[in-house]
């Protein structure tokens, strides 16, 4: 079985992540014994991302699978609030909106400091094989409060299989 995120745990570092302006996202911090991401904000307007490219790694017309445990604490949502995995990329250059597609989002807001598997299926088309840029994003947009991330992974197919280390 491929896995096509890089450090999905989070062990070590974040370097194969990183916010959109490009630079690394983050660091590594261990909640309730596990390693993980950790994205927080203390006010509700910021929009905060974590993201990984996928440039020329998923096939065209094939479905995949992303799947992870996710926790949030002391949510305070806004107007417009997402709290979501997201897949998306562009044809040509970024900022060009007739060049960008999306594979849509799935939500991954939890209960309050509650660890819950989340996953996610979608099916690729022949932009994933044709884009200048291809990303896998953690989205936390207009929303006060912290989230946690681990043992993350995108792999082929319609399920989540067990995760090993």
């Amino acid at each position: 079985m491929k896995i096509y995120l890089l450090i999905h745990l989070f062990q070590k570092n974040t370097s194969a992540w990183s916010d959109w302006s490009g630079k690394e996202f983050g660091s590594i911090e261990s909640e309730n014994g596990y390693n993980c991401a950790h994205i927080s904000s203390d006010v509700k307007n910021k929009e905060i991302v974590c993201q990984q490219r996928l440039t020329g790694k998923l096939k065209e017309n094939t479905y995949y699978t992303i799947s992870g445990w996710v926790k949030t604490k002391n949510i305070e949502k806004g107007t417009n609030d997402n709290i979501m995995f997201y897949v998306d990329g562009y044809m040509t250059d970024p900022g060009t909106r007739e060049s960008w597609f999306g594979y849509g989002a799935r939500g991954i807001l939890t209960k309050d400091d509650t660890w819950e598997f989340k996953k996610w299926t979608f099916k690729t088309d022949k932009k994933a094989k044709l884009a200048k840029i291809l990303q896998f994003i953690l989205y936390f947009q207009k929303v006060k409060g912290d989230i946690y991330f681990r043992n993350l992974k995108l792999e082929e197919g319609k399920k989540a299989t067990p995760f090993t280390e």
